[in-house]
């Protein structure tokens, strides 16, 4: 499944067990999944990215493909056991993507978002 993950500018993810280093093009595998628990974490709402990295110009946006065991809950938070990155997102295309997302969805009832410096309503 397409989904969305952000990054620290060296492509490292800062939550979770640990400081783990992601490469374009690399598909990273674990033996298991659990929302919050454990796996890789991604979200198939690109704006909830942003209530884990901030969209400052340090940190880095992309589009990943997540695979294997996918865990799912209420909050649009997905864990697989696999996942990689396929290409980074620039502001307007981050911005396009999460606009998608919303006309594709019109139905989800989480739509005004307060993540700091970016507003999202519908």
């Amino acid at each position: 499944m397409i989904a969305y993950k952000g990054f620290t500018n060296n492509m490292t993810a800062i939550l979770g067990k640990g400081v783990y280093t992601f490469e374009i093009g690399r598909k990273e595998v674990t033996d298991k999944s659990k929302t919050v628990g454990c796996g890789f974490h991604c979200c198939e709402n690109p704006f909830e990215c942003l209530s884990y990295y901030r969209l400052n110009g340090e940190n880095r946006f992309f589009e990943v493909e997540a695979g294997g065991d996918i865990d799912e809950d209420d909050a649009e938070r997905i864990a697989a056991t696999e996942i990689t990155p396929i290409r980074e997102l620039n502001v307007k295309e981050f911005a396009l993507a999460g606009m998608k997302y919303i006309i594709e969805h019109p139905a989800r009832s989480n739509w005004e978002q307060n993540h700091k410096e970016v507003r999202v309503v519908k």
